[in-house]
C-alpha cells in the first residue's frame, strides 16, 4: 500500500503561489481562447483550448488543496486532481496526434481505445481505489492513504506522454519546411512532463516537500506557449491583443488579492461568483478585441489585392490605350488625306462617309487620351506646364469649331467674352476642360441654345457654360465629377466613359480652382462653372 504524505504548511491566503498559480491558469485559459478565435473550426484548436481549460481548473485545484480543512473535501479535491490529470495526459495526446491539422483525421480505433482507456483510469482514480483515505489530517501533516489505481495512473500518464513524445518525433522526420516547430513542441513537452512529475510527484512522495505543489500551473506553462507559438507560426502576438490580457490578468489577480483579505466565508463567496463574472466578461473583451484585429487584418489583405489590381488595371490601361492611339491616330490621319483629295477626286457621298468615319475614330481618341489620362491621375503622374497666356483667343477656337457641331444639331451656339484675360495655367490642360463641356453641352441638348460666357472677377475669373439640354437630377450633381459617373437615363442614347468631368475636376483642382454645375432638374438644362484664380 502506497502512502502520499502531505505535511500540511500554514501558509496566508495572499503567499505568492497563489498568484503564481492563478496567474498562469489564467494565461493558460487565454492563450487556449485566443487560439480557438484563431480558426474556431479547426481541430487543433479546439482541442489546445480544452487542453488549456482543464490544466487551469488542475492548475486552481492544486492551490487550494492545501488549505481545505475538511478531510472528506480533502480527499475528494485529491481525488478530483487525479481525475482531471488523466484527461490533461489524454489531450496532450491527443493534440501531438492532430497538430497542425484543421480537420480531424484520426484512426478511429486507436482513438476510441484511448478515450476508452482514460475513461476507465478516471473513474478508478475518482474511486477508493486511488485515494483510498486520510492516515493522517493535522494543521502540519497530512497523510493520504493511496492504492493501487494510482499505478494505473502512472501507466497510463507514461503511455500518453511518451507516445505525445513518439508523435512529435515522427512528424519531426517526416517535416521538411516546419521541424523548428516541432523542435519547440518537443522541448516544451519535456519541460512540463519533468516539472510536473519532479515538482507535484516525485517532491512530494520522496522527498515531502509540497512548496511547489501549488505553481502546477506554471509547470504546464512551456507546452502550452510552444503548442500557441506551433499555431501562431510565429505571427507576432498583436499589441492590442497582448495590453488586453495584461490588463485582464491585473484586474482579476486585484480582485483576487481583495478576496484574501476576507474572512467572512459568506463574503469570500459573494467575491469569488464576482470573480468569475469578471472572468467571463474578460472573454468577451478579448473576443471583441480579437474581432477588431482580424477585421483590420482583413481590411489590409484586401487593401493590398486592390492595390495589386489598381496596378494590374493601370498596367492594362496603358498598354491597351497606347496599342490603340497609335493606330487610330494614323487612321485618322489617312481619312484626312483622302478627304482632302490627296488621293485623287472622291465623290461626294464617299466624303461624307469618310467625314463620319474621322467622327468616330476622333471619338475613340478622345477615349484612350481620358483613360490615358485617368491612370496618370491615379499615378499622381499628371504633369503640368504653367504659363501665362490669354484665354480668350483659346476660347474664341473652341467656339468656331464647336459652331460647326452646333449647327448640325440646329443649336445657337453663342460666344460672350472681354476681349483678352491673361491667366496663369497649363494652357492645353485648361482648353481641354472647356472644351469637354462645351461638348457635353452640345451632346446633351436637342434643341435651343449653348452659351459660353466668361466673367471677369478682379483677381479671379468666372467661366461658365450653359445649354438647354437634359438637365441633370439634383441628387447627381456631385456624383457627376466621380469617374466612371453617368446618368442612367442617357446611358444608353449617348456613348461616352464618365471620365471628362473627373479629369476636369482634377485639372480644375490642380490650378486651385473649382468646377461645379447647377441644374433645376431633367429636361430643365444646366449650367457649368470654372472658377480660376489669374495668378496662382
Amino acid at each position: 500500500m502506497n502512502q502520499l504524505n502531505i505535511p500540511f504548511e500554514k501558509i496566508s491566503f495572499i503567499n505568492i503561489d497563489i498568484v503564481i498559480g492563478f496567474v498562469f491558469s489564467l494565461i493558460i485559459t487565454i492563450l487556449g481562447y485566443i487560439s480557438y478565435l484563431r480558426n474556431k473550426q479547426s481541430i487543433t484548436n479546439r482541442i489546445f483550448l480544452i487542453y488549456c481549460i482543464l490544466i487551469s481548473i488542475w492548475g486552481l485545484a492544486n492551490i487550494f488543496v492545501f488549505r481545505i480543512m475538511n478531510e472528506i473535501i480533502f480527499l475528494w479535491l485529491v481525488r478530483t486532481i487525479l481525475f482531471i490529470a488523466v484527461w490533461i495526459n489524454f489531450m496532450i495526446y491527443l493534440l501531438t496526434k492532430v497538430y497542425p491539422l484543421d480537420t480531424f483525421l484520426f484512426n478511429k480505433k486507436e482513438l476510441y481505445l484511448s478515450f476508452l482507456t482514460s475513461i476507465i483510469i478516471s473513474l478508478i482514480v475518482l474511486s477508493p481505489l486511488t485515494a483510498k483515505g486520510i492516515k493522517v489530517f493535522t494543521e502540519f501533516e497530512r497523510d493520504v492513504i493511496m492504492g493501487p489505481g494510482i499505478i494505473f495512473f502512472g501507466l497510463l500518464a507514461a503511455f500518453f506522454n511518451l507516445g505525445g513524445v513518439y508523435n512529435l518525433i515522427l512528424k519531426f522526420v517526416s517535416s521538411k519546411k516546419n521541424r523548428n516547430v516541432y523542435l519547440l513542441l518537443l522541448a516544451g513537452l519535456f519541460i512540463t512532463s519533468f516539472s510536473v512529475i519532479f515538482f507535484n510527484f516525485i517532491m512530494p512522495n520522496v522527498f515531502h516537500i509540497t512548496k511547489f505543489v501549488p505553481y502546477g500551473s506554471l509547470f504546464m506553462f512551456p507546452f502550452v506557449i510552444s503548442i500557441f507559438i506551433g499555431i501562431y507560426r510565429y505571427q507576432l502576438f498583436n499589441i492590442r491583443l497582448a495590453s488586453a490580457v495584461i490588463f485582464i490578468i491585473i484586474l482579476l489577480t486585484l480582485n483576487l488579492y481583495e478576496i484574501a483579505q476576507i474572512t467572512d466565508l459568506y463574503k469570500i463567496m459573494e467575491k469569488f461568483i464576482v470573480l468569475f463574472l469578471l472572468f467571463i466578461f474578460s472573454l468577451f473583451l478579448i473576443q471583441s478585441v480579437y474581432r477588431e484585429i482580424e477585421q483590420r487584418e482583413e481590411l489590409e489583405k484586401l487593401n493590398k489585392e486592390l492595390d495589386r489590381l489598381n496596378r494590374l488595371k493601370s498596367e492594362f490601361l496603358s498598354i491597351a490605350s497606347h496599342q490603340i492611339r497609335s493606330p487610330m491616330i494614323n487612321i485618322r490621319g489617312f481619312v484626312d488625306l483622302l478627304i482632302h483629295g490627296n488621293y485623287g477626286e472622291l465623290p461626294q457621298e464617299a466624303i461624307t462617309t469618310l467625314k463620319k468615319i474621322e467622327k468616330n475614330i476622333q471619338t475613340e481618341i478622345d477615349l484612350v487620351n481620358n483613360l490615358l489620362d485617368l491612370r496618370k491621375i491615379e499615378e499622381g503622374r499628371m504633369e503640368y506646364e504653367f504659363i501665362n497666356f490669354d484665354l480668350i483667343p483659346e476660347i474664341k477656337n473652341l467656339c468656331e469649331f464647336y459652331s460647326v457641331k452646333a449647327k448640325e444639331k440646329n443649336l445657337n451656339l453663342q460666344c460672350d467674352m472681354p476681349p483678352s484675360i491673361l491667366i496663369k495655367g497649363d494652357k492645353e490642360k485648361t482648353v481641354q476642360v472647356i472644351s469637354n463641356l462645351i461638348d457635353n453641352a452640345i451632346k446633351y441638348t436637342d434643341q435651343g441654345f449653348v452659351e459660353i460666357k466668361i466673367q471677369d472677377l478682379g483677381n479671379k475669373i468666372l467661366i461658365i457654360v450653359k445649354d438647354t439640354g437634359r438637365g441633370i437630377k439634383k441628387e447627381n450633381l456631385e456624383k457627376i465629377f466621380e469617374a466612371f459617373s453617368r446618368g442612367e437615363e442617357v446611358k444608353k442614347e449617348i456613348l461616352g466613359t464618365g471620365l471628362g468631368l473627373y479629369i476636369a475636376k482634377n485639372i480644375i483642382d490642380a490650378h486651385q480652382g473649382r468646377i461645379w454645375a447647377e441644374s433645376e432638374g431633367l429636361g430643365r438644362g444646366s449650367t457649368f462653372y470654372i472658377e480660376l484664380y489669374k495668378n496662382l
